[in-house]
């Protein structure tokens, strides 16, 4: 019983010095550049399609191409 209660308390003070090291404060941290850009850059909605067999087709003849392709470079 000891030898948890003095697991548990090397526990709560292990992390409380982890939370408090300088590499881990992240609410003082600049973004990059390149996330600055990617949170300026303009979001073209998204477009939800019906899955309709039609659609279940064309998926699966545009894969087939693709995969054809993909493997005419290997022969």
């Amino acid at each position: 019983m000891r030898s948890r209660v003095l697991a548990m308390g090397m526990l709560v003070c292990l992390s409380a010095c982890a939370s408090m090291a300088p590499g881990i404060q992240f609410g003082k941290a600049q973004p990059s550049s390149t996330e600055a850009d990617e949170a300026d850059a303009v979001v073209a909605p998204a477009e939800i399609l019906a899955i309709t067999p039609r659609l279940v087709r064309r998926e699966k003849a545009l894969r087939d191409q693709q995969v054809a392709e993909d493997i005419s470079a290997l022969i």
